[in-house]
């Protein structure tokens, strides 16, 4: 297995802020960090409910950033790069909402992301459900949380599933909407 990691990245745009125009800055800003050492790949997705049985989705864009080596190594390279103004912004970029997981793989460790899939967050170590492909497994550590006392922030664990219908397990599951190609540095 390879030493690597991966960042999950939800967001919330400002209310103004359509998702073209989030998807026009946010290819941009994946560009952007993928030429930052330690950032591998990308893919981003616009998420939606499992099911009509879970709750509304808060943070409805997900980036899914692949970190070779030492996430630490290369968060502190990407805050490098925004200290010197080499990272885009816009006016609104302060209004985006966000909650942020670092996670350790246990098992696969690709990232080949399927254009639909479903994500599961969890406090379970264990995420199975049957007729639902895992494709990949975190343990996660919280980052960056921006809304106070997030429900989400007590999460695990999370999975990424290959599937025809959502899980009806604990957690919180989100079906997403490939909203890019996995993009690699």
């Amino acid at each position: 297995m390879s030493d690597h990691h991966v960042q999950f990245v939800f967001s919330i745009p400002p209310d103004d802020i359509s998702q073209a125009t989030y998807d026009e800055f946010y290819d941009q800003h994946v560009a952007e960090i993928l030429a930052v050492e330690g950032y591998t790949a990308a893919r981003r997705y616009w998420l939606a409910p499992a099911s009509s049985k879970r709750p509304d989705v808060e943070f409805p864009h997900l980036v899914i950033y692949r970190i070779d080596g030492s996430p630490a190594a290369a968060d502190a390279a990407l805050g490098k790069r925004y200290e010197a103004g080499e990272m885009s912004t816009t006016e609104w970029f302060g209004g985006v909402q966000w909650l942020t997981y670092d996670g350790r793989p246990l098992g696969n460790d690709g990232l080949e992301y399927p254009d639909e899939a479903y994500f599961v967050l969890s406090e379970a170590p264990t995420l199975v459900s049957e007729g639902i492909d895992k494709l990949q497994s975190y343990e996660l550590t919280p980052g960056m949380v921006t809304v106070e006392d997030h429900v989400a922030a007590g999460v695990t664990h999370g999975a990424i599933y290959e599937a025809q219908k959502p899980s009806e397990g604990e957690g919180f599951s989100y079906h997403g909407r490939a909203a890019s190609a996995t993009r690699s540095a």
